[in-house]
């Protein structure tokens, strides 16, 4: 027999202590003579024995009680074959996700390093099961070789994967199987990837190896977006760990780097840094270069828009839409617009997200699919521009544009059910010099609309949006909302003569020139690995392919009105529509969850939490005792703690007796 904690031995030399103490309060007893008392002599000395022995098994079973327990405190092992089981049944969890990568794959090299160790060790008669973070799963064998070749040729995971499928399905298929049952995790401990797991294991030994590296700290690129400048982008970047970080951020063309900046960021801030980039590239990669732990989420993909720009007039009224066809074609010398009017039935067989930016004029009542596929394109970067017409009825323009199974309201506000006359003319008394489209203009934005009178709205009410520019009264006359990652811009006016002049106007160009500059971006995708999303499709598509980053074809897909986009690494994908001779392409950025850069470690605490203390956690230094354990002898702590609680339940029944003598 052996012990992996022999400093409680040296306790054992104090068995004898509760013996002494006994007797050392054993009293000597004065004698007092007393008459008639020698009647009861006799009886009294027969009880005495009877109490002497019960004393000596409550002290022999006390002490007896305390040896096991500092047997169980120095975990005795025993490589006796009467303590062996005949088999053993062992499951290997194996964290494969992206944090594994950390300082250069430090946490898969050591699993792998572990598990070789441990098959090199174990009975050949062990059956052995595999289950990785990405959902794959190989059942209970006991050809080792072939387990090796697996976990080498196992590819990593691009998120988090999910542990609670790991441990439900560990629990599984071990539930019927008769002999000794491990469940092995070898996980760098990573806290997201344990949130909401709550599992007792019962009959089933627990060990977690702890395979991360000592520096845990690292940045992550959480986001990348066209700031309100001209070839101008904002990188968030957030700093997981406790000291400031130094760093490179650099811009990539098909790994051609066109532009780096040295940056640094303070401890567990979330940081926006702007970069200009002047190149006419199509796809930018951003990436942070640094001495730390990164890992391959710190690269974000980024589309950049095409050169010309889709802009799409969807219009019920020929008078209003006029001005707005007149101002665009005004502006075509300047800027490079593709302008196309299109009327309100033709909506439904465009492909919205085609167009950088669309106007919607005096369209009245919106069916339910229209609405839908607007809330879709404001989702993926798309922006609107709506203007109200003289055919609205506020109590059917209050109701279509809210999608109650979203419960959300796409419109920046409602309007109350009649137009509002005024007797003079309005002026706008309220700018909102903050938004990007009168940003650059300063004060004289005052000057350029000074001119610019309203004679009828419709009065504004529940605005959810963010007031732009308001008239006489504080009445709002334009309104801005974010949907998603677009916006949608409300006027509740229409541009006619006698609702106002604003359309006349010199500025009334320049306002759509600064709307096309900021908002009429692309709208290209983008999608995080492990998030499955469904992209509408254009109407009456007959096939769907999708190319990987590589070029190879990743699915094939025939006709359907939502189509789940699930894509496995990162990289710019092609994602192709065919109908008829008809071809639309569009290429899309995919991206990891950046919450998988933060290598935050659950602690000792909350995993004991997880498990019910169901746990034995394994780390480097500790493994030494654990191979000892597990692989050379047998486990003898439950056997003494059992044998224990016996004497334990015997002390306590002889106590309680010799209490009623």
């Amino acid at each position: 027999m052996s012990f992996l904690n022999p400093a409680f031995l040296w306790a054992l030399s104090g068995i004898g202590l509760p013996i002494l103490i006994h007797f050392l309060g054993k009293r000597s007893k004065k004698i007092i003579p007393f008459s008639y008392i020698k009647i009861l002599e006799l009886t009294r000395r027969q009880t005495l024995k009877i109490e002497k022995i019960q004393e000596i098994f409550i002290i022999l079973f006390r002490t007896i009680l305390i040896f096991f327990i500092l047997l169980v405190l120095s975990e005795p092992l025993s490589n006796s074959p009467i303590f062996t089981k005949e088999k053993k049944y062992v499951v290997f969890v194996i964290d494969n996700s992206m944090s594994m990568l950390a300082n250069n794959g430090y946490g898969i090299e050591k699993t792998k390093k572990i598990i070789f160790k441990i098959l090199n060790n174990l009975d050949k008669k062990t059956e052995i099961s595999l289950i990785f973070l990405n959902g794959k799963y190989y059942n209970f064998q006991n050809d080792f070789s072939k387990i090796r070749d697996i976990i080498n040729n196992e590819n990593l995971f691009y998120f988090s994967g999910d542990f609670g499928w790991a441990f439900d399905k560990s629990e599984e298929i071990l539930k019927n199987k008769e002999g000794e049952k491990f469940v092995f995790i070898f996980s760098d401990l990573q806290k997201k990837t344990f949130k909401n797991i709550d599992k007792e294991f019962k009959g089933v030994n627990v060990f977690i190896f702890d395979v991360s590296p000592e520096n845990m700290e690292n940045l992550s690129i959480k986001s990348v977006y066209p700031a309100n400048k001209k070839n101008c982008y904002v990188v968030e970047i957030v700093n997981w760990g406790h000291s400031k970080k130094e760093f490179i951020l650099s811009v990539k063309n098909n790994m051609e780097k066109i532009k780096e900046e040295k940056l640094s960021i303070n401890p567990e801030e979330n940081k926006k840094n702007e970069i200009e980039i002047t190149s006419e590239t199509k796809n930018f990669i951003f990436e942070i270069e640094t001495d730390d732990a990164i890992l391959p989420d710190n690269i974000y993909f980024l589309p950049k828009g095409e050169k010309e720009k889709n802009i799409l007039l969807v219009s019920g009224d020929e008078i209003s839409s006029k001005f707005l066809i007149n101002a665009f074609e005004a502006l075509k010398p300047f800027y490079n617009i593709n302008f196309k009017v299109v009327k309100l039935n033709e909506i439904e067989k465009i492909y919205l997200p085609e167009y950088q930016l669309i106007i919607l004029n005096d369209t009245g009542m919106l069916k339910t699919e229209v609405i839908k596929l607007i809330y879709s394109y404001l989702k993926e970067t798309g922006n609107v521009i709506l203007f109200i017409g003289d055919r609205t009825l506020p109590e059917v323009f209050n109701e279509t544009w809210e999608i109650k199974e979203e419960k959300i309201n796409l419109q920046p506000c409602k309007i109350e059910n009649t137009v509002i006359e005024s007797k003079r003319p309005l002026d706008i008394n309220y700018i909102e010099k903050k938004e990007p489209v009168f940003y650059d203009f300063g004060e004289k934005i005052y000057e350029y609309l000074s001119t610019v009178k309203f004679w009828k709205y419709y009065k504004v009410k529940e605005n959810y949006g963010a007031p732009i520019l308001k008239i006489d009264g504080n009445f709002d006359i334009m309104i801005k909302k974010n949907i998603g990652t677009g916006n949608i811009f409300f006027f509740p006016f229409v541009l006619k003569d006698n609702w106002t002049n604003f359309q006349k106007k010199p500025f009334f160009p320049v306002f759509l020139s600064k709307i096309i500059e900021i908002y009429a971006k692309d709208t290209n995708l983008n999608f995080i690995i492990g998030n499955p999303e469904k992209i509408n499709i254009p109407k009456d598509t007959e096939k769907i392919e999708i190319y990987q980053p590589d070029g190879n074809i990743f699915k094939t897909a025939t006709k359907n009105e939502e189509f789940e986009f699930n894509p496995e690494i990162p990289g710019f994908w092609k994602i192709k529509f065919y109908k008829g001779n008809e071809k639309i392409e569009r290429e899309v950025g995919v991206n990891l969850d950046y919450k998988e850069g933060n290598l935050e470690k659950i602690s000792i605490k909350e995993l004991k939490e997880v498990f019910h203390g169901n746990l034995k956690i394994i780390s480097e230094e500790k493994f030494e005792k654990f191979e000892e354990r597990f692989f050379k002898s047998r486990d003898l702590t439950d056997f003494f703690l059992s044998i224990a609680f016996i004497f334990l339940f015997f002390s306590i029944i002889f106590s309680e007796v010799a209490k009623f003598k």
